[in-house]
């Protein structure tokens, strides 16, 4: 049958097509190219790759196999672990090549968007312009700048993916594209768990697109009603597939003490949280201002009726609105659809972490926003094409010049987190990163004027007495090194690296056979800690040396 939605000879043309791909990767290398003489932000990248032993290794067969056995970190993601090994393999923990992956994989990822565009418009121009602003968007910068984000554009290419072969499968049913949907999305969720909304993606796909554009199968005839119950029994192996992957991201957040959250806030709170992070996150879609790394939940719980209300009462209205034009402009219903859907995993209302929000959330979602976007771009035979044109042209130059400044403050720690200083003020998680950075640098009094206001902001959080024990041990108070990590330790979070800090502290004091033992301990904790497993090596020889004649 071919393509489900016919195109035209100039959609076709090789001309247009590498037009297309031109503009996509020179504006890609343009924004994204300063990311090579980029370092490690230290958020997250540590773990992901620093002092990961089984990652420093690079592709081996034991890595492998603790990439697929592991809830390190709170996920169970063995592609994204594999991925960082293989760039660990033929790059070392060089962080400019590691940036380059990320780019390579975010171009990708914008032409998949202009392809499903182009199938679901029928228009080169529009899809051309709508992919361009998905490459572009300063929301996305930080999937892209940031090293332990690749999760997000493994999982988007495998998604992206997953619906082309969907398309094909619809258009010619059968065993072995069904098979390639179902491979594409298994590697989806092995890369990140927020592809568990594939299969309802594809419903809405089925819904509000595919029924105006063909038929169920091969014998209807023109006109033929959509088959919804044939349609949602299609997907029983992907929806089977969600509520295995759903199991195993609660019992991989559930090991690392990411699900603490759900229990601390009341599920009014959590409604609010979420609520407003949906009208948020399209706001800054359509203002991509004072974006950061770290937006922090409120620490107060105490929500008024407004703030209940008014984004709930928003959030009806698009709704309300999409249902009234879903037979006009199926298009809108279908974006607004997706937009919801896909960012019901991590909107809040199960609230795992400490952000009320993230901008790396927005990487799918941000693919609804712009199918409803469609239909204000003109057709070509429209008076309003030529204005249209240029106001888009505009619309990208300026999403471009936002975005390379955004781009920029991922150069380093330093950087980003006091970007996040300017723009929110003080707040926990800026003065931490900063404390880190400055203690990494040898700059002793930056370091402890951050951890000590990181302290004085949230004394129930280790962050702060975790960097002002790094700090004793630096100027070589053990004593007092040690009683920080000791308080870090009761904060809860982190128990390896604590007790291997704590054997660091203890075994300087020259209690030697005390650390060596606590590092033990840290090992059994994590067998996977590089540092516990130098600490233990390097105090054992010291044992040694000391008890010999």
């Amino acid at each position: 049958m071919g393509s489900s939605i016919p195109t035209t000879l100039e959609t076709n043309s090789v001309l247009v097509q590498g037009f297309v791909v031109f503009a996509h990767l020179a504006i890609l290398i343009l924004l994204y190219a300063q990311t090579y003489s980029f370092d490690y932000v230290h958020f997250d990248d540590v773990d992901y790759v620093l002092e990961n032993s089984a990652v420093h290794a690079g592709l081996t067969l034991d890595g492998i196999q603790w990439a697929f056995t592991s809830f390190y970190m709170s996920n169970w993601h063995p592609l994204t672990w594999l991925s960082h090994m293989l760039d660990v393999s033929l790059f070392g923990v060089d962080p400019g090549w590691a940036h380059l992956h990320n780019m390579a994989l975010h171009g990708v990822n914008s032409l998949l968007v202009y392809v499903i565009l182009l199938k679901i418009s029928g228009s080169w121009w529009k899809a051309c312009i709508l992919s361009l602003v998905f490459l572009v968007h300063p929301l996305h910068v930080e999937s892209v700048a940031w090293i332990a984000e690749r999760k997000d554009l493994l999982c988007a290419f495998f998604f992206l993916l997953g619906l082309l072969l969907y398309d094909s499968y619809r258009a010619r049913p059968g065993t072995l594209l069904y098979a390639g949907v179902l491979i594409a999305y298994v590697l989806a969720l092995m890369a990140k768990p927020m592809a568990v909304t594939f299969p309802v993606v594809l419903l809405i796909l089925d819904f509000f697109v595919y029924r105006r554009c063909f038929q169920i199968d091969t014998e209807a005839k023109p006109g033929a009603r959509f088959n919804y119950f044939s349609a949602i029994v299609e997907k029983l192996p992907l929806f089977a597939l969600s509520v295995a992957m759903s199991a195993v991201t609660i019992a991989a957040q559930d090991a690392g003490d990411a699900l603490a959250y759900v229990e601390a806030h009341p599920i009014s709170y959590r409604w609010t949280i979420a609520t407003t992070g949906y009208v948020t996150y399209l706001k800054q879609f359509l203002i991509p201002v004072d974006l950061v790394a770290m937006y922090p939940i409120p620490v107060s719980e105490s929500t008024s009726l407004i703030d209940v209300l008014v984004p709930s009462l928003i959030l009806l209205l698009l709704v309300v609105l999409a249902a009234i034009f879903a037979r006009r402009y199926p298009l809108i219903a279908a974006g607004l659809c997706w937009y919801l859907v896909t960012l019901l995993p991590v909107i809040g209302l199960v609230q795992v972490g400490s952000q009320a929000h993230a901008d790396r959330y927005m990487y799918l979602p941000s693919i609804g926003v712009l199918l409803s976007c469609v239909y204000l771009l003109p057709s070509r035979e429209k008076k309003q094409f030529r204005s249209a044109n240029m106001v888009s042209v505009f619309i990208i130059v300026y999403l471009s010049l936002i975005s390379y400044w955004q781009i920029s403050y991922w150069k380093n720690q330093n950087t980003l987190f006091s970007r996040q200083l300017d723009v929110i003020g003080p707040n926990y998680w800026a003065h931490i990163h900063l404390a880190r950075d400055y203690l990494g640098r040898g700059m002793l009094k930056e370091a402890r004027q951050h951890s000590t206001a990181a302290m004085d902001i949230r004394p129930d959080l280790r962050g702060g007495y975790q960097v002002s024990g790094h700090l004793k041990l630096a100027e070589r108070e053990f004593q007092e090194a040690e009683k920080f990590f000791r308080l870090a330790l009761s904060k809860g979070g982190e128990p390896a690296i604590l007790v291997n800090n704590i054997g660091i502290a203890m075994a300087e004091q020259g209690n030697t056979s005390e650390g060596i033992e606590a590092f033990e301990m840290a090992l059994q904790i994590d067998p996977t800690l590089n540092a516990a497993q130098e600490n233990l090596r390097l105090y054992r020889a010291k044992m040694e040396q000391e008890a010999a004649p």
